[in-house]
This record gives structure tokens, C-alpha cells and sequence, in this order.
């Protein structure tokens, strides 16, 4: 837009009127000292917080009234990829840019510990730690009657897919199966045998 009038004495004593210009800042940028900018002034921009600049000048410049174009192109901060889940995996389907969740997934027989999710924050980095899936543990098997266990897992508790053998004392006959597991849910996958 046009400024004020300014006015210059020529050869002779004839004044001559002339007009500078000023380039105004739209009403959409907030908090400025001021809204209006001389020829010749130049303006910076930044992309926002988790956006990182692809191309394009940061600049723009204040000539006969307007600004010059804005090239700057912003694209999301890319956090890169999260890590791999043990026993399970990562829903990525929101991808892994700024604003981005992704969720765990255990596998059958699995259950997550803590989180289940991270962010992909404005810093290009994800928040907290990659969620972890531990196996379903079963109660402890019982001791059967006439009988004993001779094949029982190491651990504290039975885990998904471990394994328990029962046999049947001298005299015995081994009633069921022999052979019982650590299901999905944390239940035996059939009933306990019995010594007749």
C-alpha cells in the first residue's frame, strides 16, 4: 500500500509529490510490535514446532507494497522407526511423523507390560520406551494322586507353551493325557491326568 505523501523541493523552487511504500502484514499473524513494513524490509519464517524445512527460502521481501512469494515448504519431523516388539509387533498404520501413535501388538499367548503405545513428538523422537510383551504364566501344577511330575519349565510359573509331563507310580495306570501346556489365556490346555 501506499505511505504518506512526501514531498522534495526540485531546481527552481517547484515541489515535487511522491509516494513510498509499505507492505502490510496480514491479521492472521498474531502478536506483532507492528503491521506495517517499509520498502525493502525482509521477514523471516520458521516451520512449527515438529516440522523441519524441505525447500524453499525462509525469506520474503517487502517491494512496491507487497511481499515476495513464500517458498518455504515445511514437512513433518520423522521420527525414523521405533525398534521391534519381542513377541509381538507395531501397528504403524498412522506412519512415524510428528503426531504419529503407534500401538503394541502381543502374539497369542503374550500380554503387554506398562504402555502400550508411544508418540512421535515435535523433537523427532519417541516418547517413552518400546512396549514389552511377556508370556502368560499358568498356576503352578498340581501333584496327582498315585503320581508324580517328571517334566516341569525351570521358571518360577509355567509360560505360554511350556510343558508338563505327568507319569503314574508302579502300579499305576495313567488316566488322560500325560502331557499338559501353558495355554493362550493362562490356562492348562486340557485337565490333569489321573493314576488309577
Amino acid at each position: 500500500r501506499k505511505g504518506r505523501e512526501k514531498q522534495r523541493s526540485l531546481a527552481g523552487g517547484a515541489l515535487k509529490a511522491f509516494f513510498f511504500f509499505l507492505c502490510v502484514v496480514v491479521s492472521s499473524v498474531r502478536d506483532l510490535q507492528k503491521k506495517e513494513f517499509p520498502e525493502g524490509s525482509i521477514a523471516s519464517f520458521q516451520c512449527a514446532m515438529g516440522y523441519t524445512r524441505e525447500q524453499g527460502s525462509t525469506k520474503v521481501t517487502c517491494s512496491n507494497g507487497t511481499w515476495s512469494a513464500l517458498q518455504l515448504k515445511c514437512q513433518k519431523k520423522s521420527c525414523g522407526s521405533p525398534g521391534e516388539v519381542l513377541h509381538g509387533r507395531l501397528d504403524l498404520s498412522e506412519g512415524v511423523e510428528f503426531g504419529a501413535i503407534v500401538t503394541a501388538i502381543c502374539n497369542d499367548g503374550y500380554f503387554i507390560v506398562g504402555q502400550n503405545s508411544m508418540e512421535c513428538r515435535e523433537n523427532g523422537e519417541w516418547s517413552g520406551r518400546i512396549p514389552t510383551c511377556e508370556a502368560q504364566k499358568c498356576k503352578d501344577p498340581p501333584t496327582i494322586k498315585n503320581g508324580r511330575i517328571i517334566s516341569i519349565p525351570e521358571t518360577e510359573f509355567p509360560q505360554y507353551g511350556d510343558v508338563i509331563e505327568y507319569t503314574c507310580n508302579k502300579g499305576y495306570h495313567l488316566s488322560g493325557n500325560s502331557l499338559i501346556a501353558c495355554g493362550i489365556n493362562g490356562e492348562y490346555d486340557s485337565q490333569f491326568p489321573q493314576c488309577e
